[in-house]
């Protein structure tokens, strides 16, 4: 048989190409896309710089669960994993091998039902395989947060001593650069969030904070050269997509606390594109319920101390009113075309019902901005109503999530429980007194702690609010032909100082139209 080469043609006269043998060896990710892979690991020069998940990087797969004893956990208690024999070619010692497993098998499936799947499946996984200190991160918060699923105190201290020994490892990683610019602000920001979750198991909700926000200085600041120390960026994509997300998610949590919760992305209000007429998923659902919160709670705190009806800033702010509430009202039209559609699932239909929730709250914050006084919430007492109907709904449906062990480290039902800021709202912005009551009864059925939201600190604090403004009852009344608190007696915000995680109390202050009230309460 003849054999063609370059130079030589074949019977139709015409010149063939020298064939080659083909490569098989590479990537999945790069096999898919027909692209000659280097193979180098853990991922590979072309997924790496083309911010794809490079096939060299599996998602772990979920060992059988141990049934563990329940007890109330900031995250949601985990059930300890059966962990497998470490491989040979893992970095770290048998006790690193457990906590990454745990990490892998539960704290990231739990953190993925809040974010980006891939994000916490892939994208961290890797960038932990080659940055120090996302590794020590990933360590501690998979230590730390097993700790909260076992019984022996001896080897619960064991835990907590190797969860902060990776963490004071992975913030020395993250200060000992002399030279910010040989730092990528992937890598910086990822570590962020990643102490966040940490200072949030180990209960220490300011220091969260302090994380939080200074992750947000540097996110904001990568558009304005020469306010902080200048990042590398080596995948943009990845920020706009999965860390600005969590970082705003984050935020609207800690609203909750009577915080300003300035949004992560800068100009947002400039910068944020039209509403689609529906959303392609759940997760562009999400991502602009999101931005909306973010952008929502930040127009509420600008809005408390409005300037004059003549002036060019409330004119501005008018604008800005008005262009939020169109976007508001664009993304319930579109996340209804969403829901009637074939293309989300079950699950994601029940989160995307969850997630209006919230989503009806940021519209109740905006359309009441720059009113002069609280008793345009009063026009909403309908909705609150609702409002609580649905959270009742859902807290049903996850109570055997919450008694039951075996499900207690699951994801299945997590973002059920994350109606705490909905029900506070109600409770202190409704004051049709049985509804607000109901509110905070539904209150009282949470988990003590979740995430920034200390859910005793929330009753405390509704409490306090309903005793004070109850006091002003008096002769006004709702469209419901309730008496509800006279305008003097209500109180237009509640913020609570925690200070430092070892002090014994903290101050809570109560804002009325025309006096502060502060108080010193006991932690605890």
């Amino acid at each position: 048989m003849e054999t063609l080469s370059a130079g030589t043609t074949g019977g139709d006269g015409k010149a063939k190409r020298k064939g080659h043998p083909k490569k098989t060896t590479g990537c999945s990710t790069c096999k898919s896309r027909h692209l000659r892979c280097d193979e180098s690991k853990p991922i590979c020069s072309r997924c790496n710089s083309g911010g794809f998940i490079c096939g060299y990087m599996e998602p772990p797969s979920k060992p059988k669960p141990i049934v563990a004893v329940v007890r109330p956990n900031l995250l949601p208690k985990p059930v300890i994993p059966t962990i497998e024999k470490p491989p040979s070619l893992f970095r770290g010692t048998s006790q690193d091998q457990r906590a990454f497993d745990f990490f892998c098998c539960v704290t990231s499936p739990i953190l993925s039902c809040y974010f980006d799947k891939n994000f916490w499946s892939y994208f961290l996984l890797q960038m932990s395989q080659y940055e120090s200190t996302v590794w020590h991160s990933v360590l501690a918060l998979g230590t730390l947060h097993e700790q909260g699923a076992i019984d022996d105190e001896d080897l619960r201290l064991l835990h907590h001593r190797n969860g902060l020994s990776h963490y004071n490892k992975a913030i020395a990683q993250l200060t000992k650069s002399t030279e910010p610019e040989s730092q990528s602000a992937e890598s910086v920001l990822v570590s962020c969030i990643i102490f966040v979750c940490i200072e949030i198991v180990l209960g220490n909700i300011k220091e969260a904070r302090n994380h939080l926000q200074a992750g947000v200085r540097i996110i904001r600041s990568l558009d304005t050269p020469g306010s902080l120390p200048t990042f590398y960026q080596s995948n943009g994509k990845l920020l706009k997509a999965n860390v600005v997300p969590i970082f705003d998610h984050f935020n609207n949590q800690s609203f909750i606390y009577g915080q300003n919760s300035t949004p992560a992305a800068k100009r947002v209000h400039d910068t944020f594109e039209d509403i689609p007429e529906t959303f392609l998923d759940y997760r562009q659902a999400r991502d602009y319920h999101t931005r909306l919160l973010a952008t929502a709670h930040d127009f509420a705190v600008k809005s408390l101390h409005a300037p004059d009806r003549n002036s060019e800033e409330r004119a501005h702010l008018l604008e800005e009113k008005q262009n939020l509430q169109r976007r508001i009202q664009g993304w319930s039209d579109a996340a209804e075309e969403l829901l009637r559609s074939t293309r989300v699932s079950n699950y994601d239909r029940g989160r995307l019902t969850h997630i209006k929730l919230s989503h009806k709250c940021a519209s109740m914050w905006v359309f009441s901005a720059l009113n002069t006084d609280e008793m345009s919430f009063d026009a909403y007492v309908h909705d609150y109503d609702a409002l609580v109907k649905l959270s009742r709904v859902n807290l049903n449906k996850c109570s055997v999530y919450m008694e039951t062990p075996c499900l207690a480290g699951s994801k299945t039902n997590s973002h059920i429980l994350q109606s705490v800021s909905p029900l506070f709202v109600v409770a202190t912005k409704c004051r049709n007194p049985t509804i607000r009551r109901h509110a905070l009864t539904l209150l009282r059925r949470h988990p003590p702690s979740q995430g920034f939201r200390d859910s005793k600190l929330v009753i405390r604090a509704v409490e306090r609010v309903i005793e004070l403004e109850e006091v002003g009852l008096e002769d006004l009344r709702d469209p419901t032909r309730a008496v509800v608190p006279s305008e003097w007696a209500r109180v237009q915000t509640v913020s609570v100082n925690l200070g430092k995680p070892d002090d014994t109390t903290m101050t809570v202050v109560f804002q009325r139209k025309s006096m502060v009230i502060k108080e010193q309460w006991s932690r605890g």
